[in-house]
């Protein structure tokens, strides 16, 4: 589908007018980390796994923040990726 002209500038459209908020995504992660406050910790005493590998995760960060971490490091560089990889299309 990409090879049709009319569809890949639809696509590039669209991501030009999500691309802004999909960058937000991360802050919001901190929210709502912040907003479930000691119930991550009860979470987390309950079920001790953050030093484990649990599927699907790849890494074991050892701390919740840690997790949040990677995950907004893993989702930005992802973002970024998809952002050039539609620009050389």
């Amino acid at each position: 589908m990409f090879q049709d002209p009319m569809f890949l500038e639809a696509v590039r459209a669209e991501w030009k007018r999500v691309f802004p908020q999909l960058q937000e995504i991360p802050a919001y992660i901190d929210e709502q980390a912040e907003l479930l406050g000691k119930a991550a910790d009860r979470n987390f005493e309950k079920w001790p796994i953050l030093n484990k590998k649990v599927w699907p995760n790849v890494v074991a960060t050892g701390s919740y923040k840690g997790e949040l971490d990677y995950l907004k490091e893993f989702y930005t560089s992802r973002l970024l990726w998809m952002d050039a990889a539609l620009a050389d299309l």
